[in-house]
């Protein structure tokens, strides 16, 4: 719902694809029937995946917990959930701690104010310190980090890998953005590219050799490029941001290409 005040925003002639993703947001609302279900299904249940918006925000969800306990079959159940580390529900740990193993993905892909820029609005301390409470948990506990490298964090996708080493033992999973378009590294100008690859040469870890051969290996539109641009000096002015100075790395780079922001 908040990208979608933003789109209308940056075009109302979305409202109609605007309205459709919030209806289909709306499914659990809708069908109360879902809900009156529980008791029928939860016994064959045997791993639950909770995703987003966010879902430690969804605050019916932890019903079906509730009544997997009820029911007594919590114990044979696994729990997934990708969340943005924006909350620790500490009064509902207690529920956790009766499934067979609850596994916490934290979708984090850059740090300090580029992480709050990416993940607008977040609170990059505050994720921080929600993720060392987690990792506190004692127990059926598993953890790990999905950073999704896409244009506004592929000049420095090496050092959340940095911080995340330096405080916390903690596993990162690498993913790539190709979708939409104009966020996904291939859109950039290969000269843009070229500079970035020379910045990473050398010995490099697996997952930067592997995000450069994505970036490289295929060319997107010089349309979607600009679309980039105009939807970055777009956002920065809705959210009273600033591109330039969040990023002034890949702004200098960018200056190479022709300032264009």
């Amino acid at each position: 719902s908040q990208w979608g005040k933003e789109e209308l925003a940056w075009d109302p002639l979305l409202e109609k694809r605007v309205k459709k993703v919030n209806y289909g947001g709306s499914w659990p609302k809708r069908n109360e029937g879902f809900w009156q279900e529980i008791d029928e299904w939860a016994p064959h249940i045997k791993k639950l995946e909770f995703f987003g918006g966010e879902p430690l925000m969804i605050e019916r969800h932890y019903e079906i917990l509730e009544k997997c306990i009820e029911l007594g079959v919590a114990k044979d159940i696994s729990i997934s959930y990708n969340t943005n580390g924006s909350i620790f529900p500490e009064d509902k740990v207690h529920l956790w701690q009766q499934f067979k193993d609850v596994h916490i993905f934290f979708s984090i892909d850059d740090i300090n104010e580029r992480f709050n820029y990416i993940r607008h609005p977040g609170n990059f301390p505050d994720v921080v310190q929600n993720v060392g409470n987690f990792l506190k948990l004692e127990g059926n506990f598993k953890f790990g980090i999905f950073q999704t490298i896409g244009i506004l964090n592929i000049v420095t996708m090496t050092e959340l890998t940095t911080f995340m080493n330096k405080f916390f033992d903690i596993p990162i999973h690498y993913n790539m953005v190709f979708q939409p378009e104009h966020m996904s590294p291939k859109v950039l100008p290969k000269n843009i590219k070229n500079i970035i690859t020379e910045k990473f040469t050398g010995s490099q870890p697996e997952y930067v050799t592997n995000t450069l051969n994505f970036m490289n290996g295929e060319q997107y539109s010089d349309e979607k490029w600009k679309q980039f641009i105009h939807t970055t000096k777009f956002s920065d002015e809705y959210r009273g941001e600033d591109f330039t100075t969040v990023f002034p790395e890949f702004y200098e780079i960018m200056g190479n290409y022709g300032k264009v922001i």
